[in-house]
């Protein structure tokens, strides 16, 4: 399972994605739904961006979970 930790990223740097939306040039849209596991996919340069400006890397980001079973 992947996880996405991007408003737990913003929420601990007192921003949101109104906020990264206005920094990053992407939609609010896309981003929400990036964040709220509401897409399959994510492009390169969004994440690229994202991790510009929050001064992150890909692994804080997304987390891989192993499923337990």
């Amino acid at each position: 399972m992947i996880k996405i930790k991007l408003n737990e990223i913003l929420e601990a740097k007192e921003r949101n994605l109104n906020w990264l939306s206005k920094k990053c040039n992407i939609s609010y849209s896309t981003l929400y739904n990036f964040a709220n596991h509401k897409t399959n996919a994510v492009s390169y340069d969004v994440l690229e961006k994202i991790c510009e400006v929050l001064n992150s890397d890909i692994a804080d980001i997304i987390e891989l979970k192993k499923d337990k079973r």
